[in-house]
C-alpha cells in the first residue's frame, strides 16, 4: 500500500463473480425534524441540475485576464464601457423563493449475475446505481475577533441541498489460474447552499448587516481500474498487475454574496459596495481539474520450507496533474433606485450600466492560480512466515521517491517543491496461544505528505465561518513511526474481548491553525517539530444469554469500544503555541457503545448506539499571552445517540433509523477562563451550529 497515510488502512475485497443472479432495489424517505415540511429558502435551480448536470448559466464568461480590471480606483468613461460590456456577459439571476421542504429521497439499485463459460471459467458482472436528493436546515452563530476584541456577531440561517449520484460497473473474468478485473466507478455530488445572515459586522461602529449568500459546490470523480492476476505452474509464482486512471473535477460555479449594511444614523439598509468579495457584494468562480494515472506490479512466490515462506516483491508508479483557478469579482459603481433589500431586484441585469453597477475583477494573479504536479515511484519486498508453528510474521520494507511541485504558470513562478525519498519498514507479528486467543504486535513507518491545496497560497472565503482558508508553501512532510500491541480473545464467533496499546512518534506534524498574521479570521496549515501520541484501546462484544434462560437473550449482544489517548508536542524554536497542549484534532477519549438485537428466525433486528468524544483542538492558535482572541479553538464534547430497527418479509426488508436524537449543538470555542471545559457564560464562542434529528425509512426488495 502507498505509504502516505497517518493511521491504518482497511482493505475490503468483494466477490468477483456472483454465485447466482441477484437484483436489489431500495427506496428511502428521510425526515429531518427542523427541515421536512418547513419553510425552505433556495436560489434558482435548473431542471437538469436535479441530476447533477450543471446549467451553462452558472459558467464563468469567457473573459481574458484584463477584461474587468482597472488601473485605478476611478475608472474612466472608456473603462466603464468596457466593464459594463464584460459585466453583461454574466448571468445576474438572483431569484430565490421559499418552498415546503419535501422528504429527502434516497434510491439504489444493484444487479449481479454470473456467465458460465466452462466449468473452470466464469464471467461476472456487477452493476450498482444510487441517487439521493436531500435538504437540511442548520442555524448558526458566528463571532469574529481581532487583537482588540470582538469584531462581529452574526446569526445565520443555512439552507443546504445536496444531490448525489453514483454508478459502479465491474466486469470480471475468473479461471483456475488467470483473472481479469475491470472496475469502473462514477460519483458526483452537487451542493447548493443558501445562507441568510443578520447581525453586527462592526461592533465598534454598530454597523448592522443583512447578507445573502448562495454557495454552490460541484464534485465529480471517475475511476477506472484494470487488473490482471496470473498463477504460473502449480502455484509456482503469482503475478498481479494493475493500471488505473482517475479524473477529478471540483467547481464552485457562481458563488455570490449580496451584502446590505446600515449605520446607526441611517433609516434603511443600503447595498454594500466595496473592494473585497468577503465584505461586500460580488461573485466568485473556481475550477479544479486533476488527472491521476498509476500502475503497479507485484510477484509473489511461496516456498515449502519449515517457515512456509512467501516472498512478494513489487513496484508502483503514479503521476498526478492538477490545474486550478479561483477568480473573484465585486460590484462597483452606484446602485440605481431605492434599495429593495432583494438582490433579485437590486442586482438584476437591468441594474448593470455606466451610471449604475458593473463588475470589477479582484483576482490576484499570484494567488488566484496554481498548477500541481506529483510523481511517486515505489518498490517493496515483504515476507510472510510462520515461526515456531504459532507465530505468524509479515515484514518488509517499502521505498518511495516523491517529486511534487506547485507552480503558477500565469506568473511563471514556482510556489513549492518537494523531492524526498522515504524508507518505510514494517513488521506485523501474530502469536496464537489457542484458536481463540491471539497476541498481535506491529511496527510500521508511514508519511503524511502535504496536498497541493495545502501548499498553494490561494485563500478561499468560507461564508458560514466568516473566515478564509489559506495554504502554506513552506509545509514539510510528516514522518510517522507507529507501534501497536493488542491482545484478543474470541470466546465464540459472536463475542470478542480485546485490549491494546499504541504509540506514534510524528516528526513535522501538520496542523490546521489560525494565521495570526491576518487581521481577519484566517485558517492555514503549519508544521510543528514533533509529536508523541500514546493510547490504550478496549473493545468488547458480549452475548447476553448468560443473564438467564429467556430465549430472546441469545439474540442480544452488548458492544462497545473505547480509546484513551494522550498526545504531547515538541515545538519549533520561536513557536507561540500554548505549552502542554494536545495535537490538533486529537480527543483525549472516544467511546462507542450500544446494544444489538438480531433474530434471523423471525426477521427482526435492531440496535441502539451512543458515541461520545472528548473536546479537541479544531484550530491551533497561540498562547493567550500572545493574543487572547487568537488562542486555540476547541470543539466542545458532544454525545450522539442513534437507533435502528429492521424487519425482513421474505424478499422485502424494511428499515427505520433515527440519527442524532439528542440534537446537541456543535460548538467551537476559545477557553477564555482556561479551566479545560466549555462555559457558556465565560468562554468565547466562535461558531455554533444546530440541526435537527433525522429519521429514515427504507424499503428494499431482493429479486
Amino acid at each position: 500500500m502507498v505509504g502516505d497515510f497517518g493511521g491504518g488502512i482497511i482493505k475490503i475485497n468483494t466477490k468477483s463473480v456472483p454465485e447466482r443472479w441477484t437484483q436489489n432495489i431500495s427506496l428511502g424517505g428521510q425526515y429531518i425534524s427542523n427541515t421536512s415540511f418547513a419553510n425552505f429558502k433556495q436560489f434558482a435551480s435548473y431542471p437538469a441540475e436535479n441530476f447533477n448536470i450543471l446549467n451553462d448559466k452558472r459558467d464563468l464568461p469567457n473573459l481574458d485576464n484584463s477584461s474587468l480590471k482597472t488601473v485605478s480606483s476611478f475608472p474612466t468613461l472608456e473603462e466603464k464601457e468596457r466593464l459594463v460590456a464584460g459585466s453583461k456577459l454574466f448571468t445576474h439571476d438572483w431569484s430565490n423563493r421559499s418552498i415546503s421542504a419535501p422528504l429527502n429521497l434516497r434510491f439504489s439499485y444493484g444487479l449481479g449475475f454470473p456467465i458460465k463459460i466452462t466449468e473452470s471459467k466464469k464471467l461476472g458482472l456487477i452493476l450498482a446505481l444510487n441517487y439521493s436528493d436531500t435538504r437540511k436546515i442548520n442555524f448558526g452563530e458566528v463571532n469574529s475577533y481581532d487583537g482588540t476584541g470582538q469584531v462581529s456577531d452574526f446569526k445565520d440561517e443555512i439552507y443546504q441541498r445536496n444531490t448525489s449520484e453514483g454508478a459502479l460497473l465491474n466486469v470480471n473474468y475468473v479461471a483456475d489460474k488467470f483473472q481479469i478485473h475491470f472496475r469502473n466507478l462514477f460519483n458526483s455530488n452537487f451542493d447548493r447552499n443558501s445562507v441568510f445572515r443578520t447581525g453586527i459586522a462592526n461592533i465598534t461602529d454598530q454597523i448592522a448587516v443583512n447578507n445573502i449568500a448562495n454557495y454552490n459546490n460541484y464534485n465529480q470523480l471517475t475511476n477506472h481500474v484494470l487488473s490482471v492476476k496470473n498463477i504460473f505452474g502449480d502455484n509456482f509464482m503469482t503475478l498481479n498487475t494493475t493500471i488505473n486512471y482517475s479524473s477529478i473535477k471540483r467547481m464552485t460555479p457562481d458563488y455570490k454574496i449580496a451584502s446590505y449594511t446600515k449605520t446607526p444614523d441611517a433609516d434603511n439598509f443600503a447595498l454594500s459596495i466595496g473592494d473585497f468579495f468577503n465584505t461586500s457584494s460580488g461573485k466568485f468562480y473556481s475550477d479544479l481539474r486533476e488527472h491521476v494515472l498509476g500502475a503497479n506490479i507485484d510477484l509473489s512466490k511461496s516456498f515449502k520450507d519449515r517457515l512456509n515462506t512467501t516472498v512478494k516483491v513489487g513496484g508502483f508508479y503514479q503521476t498526478r496533474d492538477r490545474d486550478f483557478y479561483g477568480r473573484s469579482f465585486v460590484y462597483q459603481g452606484v446602485p440605481s433606485g431605492e434599495t429593495q433589500m432583494n438582490p433579485e431586484i437590486d442586482l438584476a441585469s437591468d441594474k448593470i450600466g455606466i451610471n449604475s453597477l458593473y463588475l470589477i475583477e479582484k483576482t490576484s494573479d499570484d494567488v488566484g492560480y496554481y498548477q500541481g504536479k506529483a510523481d511517486l515511484a515505489a518498490a517493496f519486498i515483504m515476507f510472510d512466515q510462520v515461526w515456531f508453528k504459532k507465530l505468524k510474521a509479515s515484514y518488509g520494507i517499502r521505498y518511495e521517491d516523491l517529486y511534487l511541485k506547485v507552480s503558477n504558470d500565469k506568473m511563471n513562478e514556482e510556489i513549492a517543491s518537494i523531492k524526498k525519498p522515504a524508507y518505510l519498514p514494517s513488521i506485523n507479528l501474530n502469536y496464537s496461544f489457542t484458536e481463540k486467543i491471539n497476541l498481535r504486535a506491529a511496527y510500521f513507518s508511514s508519511v503524511n505528505r502535504p496536498e497541493f491545496r495545502e501548499l498553494a497560497p490561494f485563500a478561499f472565503y468560507v461564508f458560514d465561518k466568516n473566515a478564509e482558508i489559506r495554504g502554506n508553501e513552506n509545509l514539510k512532510i510528516a514522518q510517522i513511526d507507529n507501534f501497536d500491541l493488542r491482545f484478543e480473545f474470541y470466546p465464540t464467533g459472536l463475542q470478542l474481548f480485546s485490549i491494546g496499546a499504541f504509540y506514534k512518534k510524528i516528526t513535522n506534524p501538520v496542523e490546521y491553525s489560525i494565521d495570526i498574521a491576518q487581521s481577519s479570521t484566517t485558517f492555514t496549515f503549519q508544521n510543528e517539530k514533533s509529536a508523541n501520541v500514546l493510547g490504550f484501546e478496549l473493545e468488547a462484544r458480549k452475548n447476553l444469554s448468560f443473564l438467564g434462560k429467556h430465549k430472546q437473550l441469545q439474540y442480544l449482544n452488548l458492544f462497545g469500544n473505547a480509546a484513551i489517548t494522550k498526545s504531547t508536542l515538541n515545538f519549533l524554536e520561536g513557536s507561540k503555541s500554548r505549552e502542554n497542549r494536545p495535537l490538533q484534532g486529537q480527543s483525549p477519549y472516544i467511546f462507542n457503545g450500544g446494544l444489538n438485537y438480531d433474530n434471523s428466525d423471525i426477521g427482526w433486528s435492531g440496535s441502539i448506539s451512543l458515541n461520545r468524544s472528548g473536546r479537541r483542538i479544531a484550530y491551533v492558535g497561540v498562547d493567550p499571552k500572545f493574543g487572547a482572541t487568537r488562542q486555540d479553538i476547541f470543539e466542545a464534547l458532544r454525545t450522539i445517540l442513534d437507533l435502528q430497527i429492521a424487519k425482513n418479509f421474505k424478499k422485502f426488508n424494511l428499515k427505520l433509523t433515527f440519527s442524532d436524537l439528542l440534537r446537541q449543538k456543535q460548538i467551537f470555542y476559545q477557553d477564555a477562563n482556561q479551566n479545560g471545559r466549555f462555559d457558556t457564560s465565560e468562554d468565547r464562542e466562535m461558531f455554533k451550529y444546530q440541526s435537527g434529528w433525522q429519521s429514515t425509512l427504507t424499503i428494499s426488495h431482493n429479486f
